[in-house]
Order: C-alpha cells, then sequence, then structure tokens
C-alpha cells in the first residue's frame, strides 16, 4: 500500500492537481465523514499545512478511514425542515457558511430563516454522545404540528 500525504490525496479526491490548490471554501463544502457504527460523523477541515498534513476541528485518531462527503443543497434541506415552525433559536456551525458562501446561496438562506422569524449563532460544531461533530446545525424550535 501506497501512503501520501494527507492534503495530498484528499487534493486529489477532489480532481485538483496540488494541495495549494486547496480553499477554505473549498474545504467547508467538501467534508470528509468518519463511520461510526452505523452513523456518520462529519470530520471538518481546519487547515491544510505546509507539510502536505492536514488538522481537523475534531480529533481524528491514527489509522481512522474518512470518507469524502458531498452535501446536500442546504436550502432546500433547511426549508423542508422550517415549515410548521413559529420560531426558531439555532447553533450553526460556521463551516455551513463558509459552504453557503462558496455555493452564493448566503443571501437566499438568510432570507429564507428571516421568513421563518429564526435567529442565533455561529458555533464550531457541538458534541453528539461524547462525539465532536461539525458542519451541524441545531436549534430549539417552538411551533405546533399539523395532524
Amino acid at each position: 500500500m501506497t501512503w501520501l500525504p494527507a492534503a495530498e490525496e484528499y487534493a486529489r479526491l477532489l480532481g485538483l492537481s496540488q494541495p495549494a490548490q486547496l480553499t477554505e471554501a473549498m474545504v467547508a463544502k467538501n467534508p470528509t465523514i468518519v463511520l461510526i457504527g452505523k452513523n456518520e460523523y462529519v470530520r471538518s477541515i481546519q487547515s491544510v499545512n505546509q507539510d502536505g498534513s492536514i488538522t481537523f476541528y475534531c480529533a481524528v485518531d491514527l489509522g481512522i478511514v474518512l470518507r469524502l462527503a458531498k452535501g446536500r443543497d442546504l436550502y432546500t434541506s433547511l426549508e423542508k425542515s422550517i415549515n410548521d415552525i413559529q420560531t426558531m433559536i439555532t447553533f450553526d456551525c460556521i463551516l455551513r457558511r463558509l459552504e453557503l458562501l462558496e455555493s452564493n446561496q448566503l443571501a437566499e438562506v438568510g432570507a429564507l430563516l428571516s421568513s421563518y422569524n429564526v435567529g442565533g449563532f455561529s458555533i464550531y460544531g457541538e458534541q453528539v454522545d461524547g462525539l465532536h461533530v461539525n458542519q451541524t446545525c441545531t436549534g430549539i424550535a417552538i411551533g405546533y404540528v399539523n395532524k
């Protein structure tokens, strides 16, 4: 088995010829995931280093297999989730904001959230069952259920 520097392999998987082509926005739009049990957890990249290594926002142990992930359209996914909500306080990972900037959807998603009376905070991920995860949006929703 041939081992490549992490940044070189990540760039190759994205169709780039060299790690220097990796931008912060591109990294936010193309997160990596780890499979733990039957669940997938995002492991977001914090920086691509000069030595070819990658630093993550979450712990990534030696030998952990990471997979390249592709996110869904954030606007469509968010709209489906908030149809019956009257107000919501959100805690949104800053990397989702970078993804929205990269896909030119920040204003569109901002308008959607405003129309549903949503406010909140940017964060660097959250703790779920003892694991630090990234690229999440969690919140407290106040609304009603249509029956």
